[in-house]
């Protein structure tokens, strides 16, 4: 270490010493942080509203999300009409999962980065959340970002390490600056055995495959395959149950050599 500086570090209060400590590593951690460009291409959202989504789930990754989880981001908002950084992490706010062009959803950004989809329209028309769904979206991403992770249940089963969807429903998640976010769960529920709380408003009863009303689980049974536990029972909630064109649990069944590259 450079002689003038130790110097000034042996003057320091403990409490300065740790100020310094704590800046340092925030410093450190913001260099490594993925950046997230959510971009805004719904004919139902307007930018406004899309910024207000995007500033609140910011707070809720560095504020709540990163303590637990130990993963941060920086998320970029990107108005209709503008181009998102091709070597960002890619999150497309679209209408819905089957209009014409779904045929141009992909699986890996330009640059091979994670990609993620928000129908906007889809939840509008179904009561949904749209700032829920880009909550839920975001924090599955960084929990998983090249959804490829599972957790051994039993001797045949395996949990797809997702970590909003047996928490889904809009009524569980909370509110940041006005705006509801989703709940998700912590890495206990992930550990068998472990006594909790396995969600961040401490809703579950147990961990997994353990799911809230209106929760869902992506579930591999060794000899069959994907398939999925639903504790749905509204309408709303059994569509954003269903796994969609480019969705993180349609993406899951797909050899990772068949997953395709956006141009963005």
């Amino acid at each position: 270490m450079n002689p003038i500086v130790a110097n000034l570090i042996e003057q320091m209060t403990e409490a300065e010493k740790a100020e310094v400590a704590a800046m340092t590593s925030i410093n450190l951690r913001q260099q490594n942080l993925p950046s997230i460009d959510i971009v805004n291409e719904s004919t139902v959202l307007d930018d406004v509203s899309c910024s207000q989504y995007v500033a609140a789930v910011q707070v809720q990754v560095t504020r709540d999300y990163f303590p637990l989880w130990g993963t941060d981001a920086k998320l970029n908002f990107i108005p209709k009409g503008s181009k998102p950084d091709p070597t960002h992490w890619l999150m497309v706010i679209a209408d819905t999962s089957d209009q014409s062009s779904a045929l141009g959803y992909h699986q890996l950004s330009a640059s091979s980065n994670p990609i993620g989809y928000v129908f906007a329209k889809s939840d509008l028309d179904n009561g949904a959340s749209v700032s829920v769904t880009m909550s839920h979206e975001v924090l599955e991403m960084l929990g998983d970002p090249d959804i490829n992770l599972m957790v051994q249940i039993d001797a045949t089963r395996f949990c797809a390490y997702e970590n909003s969807d047996a928490v889904e429903a809009d009524g569980d998640g909370y509110a940041v600056n006005g705006i509801q976010v989703s709940n998700f769960v912590l890495p206990s529920y992930f550990t068998p055995g472990h006594p909790g709380p396995w969600d961040f408003r401490k809703l579950l009863t147990a961990g997994m495959p353990t799911l809230r009303p209106d929760g869902y689980l992506s579930i591999y049974v060794i000899g069959q395959g994907w398939t999925q536990i639903n504790a749905a029972t509204s309408a709303k909630m059994r569509m954003k149950s269903i796994p969609h064109i480019a969705s993180r649990r349609q993406r899951r069944t797909l050899p990772r050599d068949q997953w395709e590259k956006s141009t963005r």
